[in-house]
């Protein structure tokens, strides 16, 4: 586990390779952004910022679930202030719906996604109780063992998102998400291109899924679900 503590910034300059180690439950490769902490990973169209697995690096096969994933924690919640679910040391609190966790641009997330324990799965990028101050755009998740975006509360606002070749779902919200995302595009999800849990007040603006190849199971499946009481 490698954290970004409040007060900390992490830069990451364009064209970076970050690595993530392969293991098996806890003692896989992950990286979580505490709330009051901020990463400014700003990657241009040309020189992507990428985050990997060592297999894939070293010239191994890349495949879902070689690390764990990126996670950002915020100030923002307005219904998930619980623990985050891999880990219970990080919890989202709701004092500040502008919150600003830094930047995510033209970052790619690859061969990410594993599960720590029953219930704990660490997803390509995880966003919980994140700001509507942080900036998410021109990310591409793939081939990530849960589900390739997870979104918990918060107001953060998300565009040029691109998903492909997901464990499980493509982009899964929870319970009072009430940001935007806008140009998102998932394809090769194995469960459902969007998975929609709880109450949400979020804007999809301009949504292709394609769901060729995904594998229907008993109550899941399809372009979007409706989850629980979504």
């Amino acid at each position: 586990l490698v954290v970004v503590k409040p007060g900390a910034t992490l830069t990451i300059d364009p064209g970076t390779i970050l690595i993530g180690r392969e293991g098996t439950g806890v003692n896989t490769s992950y990286m979580v952004v505490d709330k009051g902490g901020n990463i400014m990973a700003e990657g241009t169209a040309e020189a992507p910022i990428v985050f990997t697995s060592e297999v894939a690096y070293d010239g191994g096969t890349a495949a879902w679930g070689q690390w764990g994933g990126l996670t950002l924690i915020g100030h923002a919640s307005n219904s998930q202030v619980g623990p985050y679910e891999v880990n219970s040391a990080f919890t989202a609190d709701d004092s500040d719906p502008a919150d600003n966790s830094g930047v995510l641009r033209y970052v790619d997330i690859l061969n990410s996604g594993i599960t720590m324990e029953q219930d704990k799965e660490i997803n390509g990028l995880s966003l919980v109780g994140v700001g509507s101050g942080t900036t998410v755009s021109g990310i591409t998740v793939n081939r990530s063992g849960d589900d390739a975006v997870e979104i918990w509360g918060g107001h953060v606002n998300l565009a040029n998102v691109t998903i492909v070749d997901t464990g499980d779902d493509g982009f899964d919200t929870d319970d009072g998400w009430a940001g935007s995302v806008t140009n998102l595009s998932v394809s090769g999800a194995t469960n459902s291109g969007l998975e929609l849990s709880g109450t949400t007040h979020a804007t999809y603006d301009t949504v292709t899924i394609d769901t060729t190849g995904a594998v229907a199971l008993d109550d899941v499946g399809g372009a979007i679900y409706l989850k629980k009481t979504g």
